[in-house]
């Protein structure tokens, strides 16, 4: 009884663990692109890039059409702020 527990959880564990990394995919590539740029650039123009940035999506988001390219700006912004902190 106890095998087949514990085949069941040894299952279920990659199944959550397969879909928890289908899920997160796209950040952890926006997260790798995101450490290549404040690599390449450095962390100072990282900073003021990732402001400039999420300014720019603020001000698109505010018309309505603009709303489909400012919130990806300000979501990569807050990224490259958010890598240039830590």
């Amino acid at each position: 009884m106890s095998k087949s527990n514990a085949i069941q959880h040894t299952q279920s564990s990659f199944a959550s663990r397969f879909l928890k990394g289908l899920f997160f995919w796209p950040i952890i590539l926006l997260w790798k692109c995101v450490t290549w740029v404040c690599k390449s650039i450095g962390i100072m123009l990282c900073l003021v890039l990732g402001v400039a940035l999420m300014g720019a999506g603020y001000i698109l988001t505010s018309t309505i059409i603009g709303a489909i390219l400012g919130i990806p700006l300000m979501i990569i912004g807050f990224f490259l702020l958010l890598r240039a902190l830590y």
